[in-house]
């Protein structure tokens, strides 16, 4: 899963970096992958892990977050020509050569409908359980399913099933983890389907047009909104950067 990142001090040069297999951990601490010693920075910051067929970048309790096309985020997976910023001054622009997907677009609403009795459990952003567990949502009913069975994670482009019981399968095929699509069938052990339903809204979120207003309240906190000069930067350098195959 070839991946690198291009690294930008803003109104500075950048160069590149390849990503490694494992943890990636970028911030001011000495000998990480990437040690960044710039304002707004922790010491270890976020970090890059493959996870589900896709490189995710995840927070890792930075004081002033990590942000993904202008959006805070937690854990993410990443596109070709997304950009990480960190900090006041820092943007790192993620590149797979060759891939030409579209920007993954924002869920709107994420469901799992049980084929046993139509029960509809609406997924909220961050983790739900599936299994037999009184804390499971729509509590299984087959004796055969695990208390916790399966783990999902909804971020804000993605929804992830991480096996945790004697098999979880999607789609009829075993899985440890896997990114879910609108339509797929989810299966615990074979005992208990799901059908995956997900809702998606284009993201408007980019460099040229941040989420949110930036916090003012910190002089330290990442600052990801961009001047018209460095707008254009962006855009410059997410052209050339796209042409790469």
């Amino acid at each position: 899963m070839s991946a690198r990142f291009f690294f930008r001090v803003r109104t500075g040069s950048f160069r590149s970096l390849a990503l490694g297999e494992g943890e990636n951990v970028i911030g001011r601490d000495p000998g990480l992958w990437l040690s960044l010693r710039l304002e707004g920075i922790s010491r270890r910051h976020a970090r890059v892990v493959p996870r589900a067929g896709a490189w995710w970048i995840e927070d890792m309790g930075s004081t002033n977050g990590t942000f993904v096309n202008g959006e805070r985020v937690e854990s993410e997976p990443l596109r070709h020509l997304d950009v990480v910023s960190l900090g006041r001054r820092t943007d790192l622009v993620f590149v797979v050569p060759g891939d030409a997907r579209p920007a993954a677009a924002r869920i709107a609403r994420a469901t799992l409908t049980r084929a046993r009795d139509g029960v509809v459990v609406e997924l909220q952003a961050g983790e739900t359980m599936l299994g037999r567990a009184p804390e499971c949502a729509a509590a299984a009913l087959d004796p055969g399913v695990s208390d916790f069975h399966a783990r999902l994670e909804r971020s804000g482009r993605a929804l992830v099933v991480e096996d945790l019981g004697p098999g979880t399968l999607v789609n009829g095929r075993p899985v440890s983890t896997a990114a879910l699509a609108d339509g797929d069938e989810l299966s615990l052990g074979g005992l208990e389907a799901y059908r995956v339903a997900i809702e998606a809204e284009p993201d408007p979120a980019s460099p040229e047009t941040p989420r949110r207003p930036p916090d003012r309240s910190d002089p330290n906190a990442t600052r990801y909104e961009w001047g018209p000069e460095e707008r254009q930067a962006i855009a410059d350098l997410r052209r050339s950067l796209g042409r790469l195959r």
